[in-house]
């Protein structure tokens, strides 16, 4: 059963490793009414997302900007399974640095 929906749509461009308009579209469905969402949020991933009610109300959903910076928890890398993200990802996460 799928309840929502959401979308992630870069730019088609990269330029010095930046991306700019990260554009997010998510779609809240009531398990009842599959097919008009009863709330969407739209805005920028590194940014302001709003919400729109489907009665109309419009209002701010979050400001990713203004949210606390949490430090991440995970297992060490060696204590992870061999197809957990971190392990799995470990590689790329050297060559970024």
């Amino acid at each position: 059963m799928e309840f929502s929906h959401y979308d992630f749509n870069p730019p088609a461009r990269l330029i010095l490793f930046c991306w700019w308009d990260l554009k997010v579209l998510a779609q809240v469905f009531s398990p009842d009414d599959k097919k008009k969402p009863f709330l969407t949020v739209e805005g920028e991933w590194n940014g302001l997302m709003t919400g729109k009610w489907a009665d109309g109300r419009t209002e701010k959903f979050v400001d990713v900007k203004r949210l606390d910076i949490t430090k991440k928890r995970a297992r060490r890398v060696a204590d992870q399974e061999m197809y957990e993200s971190r392990r799995m990802w470990k590689d790329v996460t050297v060559g970024l640095k």
